[in-house]
């Protein structure tokens, strides 16, 4: 069984294991609980959409990189 998602703690994410392992029928257990803390967790929420317009905003602002093609594609 894997285990995602976000967690606010470390001890929150060793305790999801611990449950899941109590599970019967569970014979392992792969933990990819991401740990962030309530003060990170509106940064790490961010869209992929808007991370990719911000990057794209950036690239076409900066004089120093060649001209491109529009962002649809090669």
């Amino acid at each position: 069984m894997s285990l995602h998602g976000k967690v606010p703690a470390n001890d929150d994410k060793q305790k999801a294991e611990v449950v899941t392992k109590q599970i019967v029928g569970v014979k392992s257990v792969r933990n990819l609980l991401q740990v962030v803390p309530p003060e990170r967790a509106e940064a790490v929420e961010a869209t992929d959409a808007a991370i990719r317009a911000a990057l794209e905003t950036a690239i076409h602002a900066d004089r120093a990189l060649p001209e491109r093609r529009s962002s649809s594609g090669p």
